[in-house]
């Protein structure tokens, strides 16, 4: 049991040097309740995240060696100090952010308006991260994601209100670094129309996270087949029936295209193919729609 005097409202988190064993950690308020639910460290080490002390008082950290081992544990609790803060304009220029304190976090606001949709790459040589987008009041709009050591992109959110949004960037474990995220203002979908056997069209996106809807006109009974390709990037493709309901599940198109097979329609209408364009990626995709006849058929004697 290892104490330490905390003060309400302060921020500490906790380093764990490689030590004799795996240990089962977790740090008790002065009352002697849970503040933070048991975190196993192997013996390589570990990290307890950022906790925000709730009153002023001694404060104890309980290490419990799992079966039968013992040796040492090196414990260091270090003060953390308020997540970094920048702010960011969506089609603007990207920001960088820069921690200093394991446990730190950095928050990058931004003001945005109902209907409005943003994608964010985030750009990083420090660490791995857990991305969120925050809405106005607090609450998840997208994310978590996980992001690797190199950054990675979130994709397109739609904001639900006007107001002051929040990019909340988490490095993992005991990581510092400088991150640069790059918000963006998001395009409504590239859109065009295609007719089974019309001879194939291109539709081109321009910002990341827009997508590709290309609609056609179908009538019951009738079999059409898609080609796709070649393609900017790798695409995830489906096909809409007339109510938005799945008609083609998502299937993944890589650059040098593909295809989707036959598929009889279910009803007169209106139809549309989704070319979800993977990761941040921009570029022309070609589509072609074929009207597919009848199945042969022939008769054979042994």
């Amino acid at each position: 049991r290892v104490t330490f005097a905390g003060t309400a409202g302060s921020r500490v988190s906790v380093q764990v040097a490689p030590s004799c064993c795996t240990t089962r950690m977790s740090i008790l308020s002065p009352s002697g309740s849970t503040l933070t639910w048991p975190a196993y460290v192997d013996g390589r080490g570990g990290f307890i995240d950022t906790v925000t002390l709730p009153v002023t008082g001694t404060y104890t950290i309980l290490v419990d060696p799992q079966g039968p081992a013992t040796g040492s544990v090196s414990l260091t609790v270090l003060a953390v100090p308020p997540d970094v803060t920048a702010s960011i304009v969506p089609g603007g220029a990207p920001v960088t952010a820069t921690t200093s304190a394991p446990g730190q976090n950095a928050r990058i606001t931004f003001d945005g308006t109902a209907g409005q949709r943003v994608s964010l790459i985030l750009e990083t040589a420090c660490c791995a991260t857990r991305v969120s987008i925050l809405r106005p009041g607090g609450l998840t709009l997208a994310g978590p994601a996980f992001l690797g050591f190199t950054g990675g992109f979130v994709d397109t959110a739609t904001l639900p209100v006007a107001g002051t949004y929040t990019v909340l960037v988490d490095p993992q474990s005991d990581a510092v670094g400088t991150m640069k995220a790059t918000l963006y203002d998001v395009p409504p979908d590239a859109a065009a129309t295609i007719a089974p056997d019309g001879g194939e069209i291109t539709v081109t996106t321009t910002t990341p996270g827009q997508d590709a809807r290309v609609t056609f006109e179908g009538t019951a009974g009738r079999s059409v087949a898609l080609e796709v390709g070649p393609t900017c990037c790798t695409t995830r493709v489906s096909i809409l029936r007339p109510d938005g309901t799945t008609q083609v599940a998502p299937t993944f198109v890589g650059s040098l295209g593909g295809y989707v097979d036959g598929k009889t329609l279910p009803v007169t209408g209106t139809y549309t193919i989704v070319l979800d364009v993977y990761g941040p990626s921009t570029g022309s995709m070609t589509v072609a729609l074929h009207g597919v006849p009848g199945d042969l058929s022939a008769t054979i004697a042994p």
